[in-house]
């Protein structure tokens, strides 16, 4: 019995140092991207949010051994995400040895996003429903304070709300600094929690951040988080053919982002401003292209870029093309695709990720992969 209160009292306070760690990290993150969107490039110090995050890991990797359970919840979970993350190494890897690459930034890549899956996981197995709940509390509660310090002056100016245009995607609170982690907890308190306030709070804030995929479905965020609708399952054909679907658009985007046919498509639409059109996407995509870039695996065309002009890529459907061609997107969708299962609302999350996935850049982002598995695993754990 003494034995076991002194694991309780050890893994109670592992959890509260996690806590502590977790939301530094976060906070690192968070002004690190501030100032890089400024500069182009980040502070010495922004390494701590790594650091920090990796000992985050090892907390809850101790609490969960020193727990020593017999049975893992959403193990076939992290199985499905761990094939898929293999796999992708596997590909990079031949890319690798055929055209050459840094295979020290491609196992930096896929620690971003693995991190998340393992992280999410232990934490699913060692926090109660509540904890959890809690942990993602204080994780949004401190993005909004950092976020009402940074646009303070700007907020309180009515003049400024006139300005909002959708249209030319400008907003004086826009903030892609921010907008990743609100969109991700208003994801999470809508559809794994029934917390009203928060629901509403994220979509609150998730609207000012203004990131129009994010603006757009936020509607029906916000229906859900109304009601306990949407556990129902979706055919399997359909999650078929969005698994196929969202293979072969990468592969018609990179043909669609050539200077021929963007320029016609522009003219047709009647937009003179074929880089104002895409936020200056095609500009990225064409400065690799003429770099005489070549596949070579995973982030390496992000890598490439970043190389160039300090600029990441944006468009993560395309750079995995680019990459890894129909093989890399085929194994992102599939992967993916398997994770979220036939649950309407996981359907729906993993369709807005995708959207994402085709419009800009999340899967460097562990602390947005982290609210999808969590949300993912808890809407699961709901519909059972």
């Amino acid at each position: 019995m003494e034995k076991s209160t002194g694991i309780s009292h050890v893994s109670a306070t592992l959890k509260n140092m996690n806590l502590f760690f977790l939301i530094t990290s976060v906070a690192i993150k968070v002004q690190a991207d501030n100032i890089y969107n400024h500069t182009l490039t980040y502070p010495w110090w922004s390494i701590g949010r790594h650091v920090l995050f990796g000992a985050s890991l090892i907390l809850v990797a101790i609490v969960f051994f020193l727990e020593q359970r017999k049975s893992f919840c959403f193990l076939r979970e992290l199985k499905q995400l761990t094939v898929m993350i293999a796999l992708i190494m596997l590909v990079s890897v031949g890319f690798l040895a055929i055209n050459g690459g840094s295979i020290t930034y491609l196992l930096k890549s896929v620690y971003f996003i693995y991190s998340a899956f393992l992280y999410g996981f232990l934490l699913l197995n060692i926090y109660s429903r509540e904890e959890i709940n809690q942990l993602v509390k204080w994780f949004f509660l401190l993005v909004m304070i950092l976020y009402l310090f940074e646009y303070y002056p700007v907020l309180i100016v009515a003049d400024n709300y006139m300005q909002i245009n959708f249209f030319n995607s400008y907003s004086p609170f826009e903030s892609s600094a921010f907008s990743a982690y609100f969109y991700g907890c208003m994801m999470f308190f809508t559809l794994a929690t029934t917390n009203k306030k928060l629901s509403l709070l994220s979509i609150a804030f998730n609207l000012l951040s203004f990131k129009r995929v994010n603006v757009i479905f936020s509607i029906i965020f916000f229906v859900i988080s109304l009601s306990r609708w949407g556990y129902f399952r979706v055919k399997k054909w359909i999650l078929y053919l969005l698994i196929v679907l969202f293979t072969i658009i990468p592969a018609v985007e990179y043909q669609l982002m050539t200077p021929s046919v963007i320029e016609k498509i522009a003219s047709y639409l009647g937009f003179t401003d074929v880089h104002g059109l895409l936020m200056g996407r095609d500009r990225y995509f064409f400065e690799v292209i003429n770099s005489n870039y070549r596949a070579a695996g995973f982030s390496s065309a992000t890598n490439r870029l970043q190389q160039l002009s300090g600029h990441g890529m944006e468009m993560d459907g395309l750079s995995t093309y680019m990459e890894m061609g129909i093989l890399g997107t085929s194994i992102f969708s599939f992967g993916f695709w398997k994770f979220s299962g036939s649950v309407f609302r996981n359907i729906f999350v993993m369709f807005v990720f995708f959207v994402n996935y085709l419009t800009s850049s999340q899967l460097g982002d562990t602390y947005s992969l982290l609210l999808l598995f969590l949300t993912v695993c808890l809407v699961k754990e709901d519909s059972v």
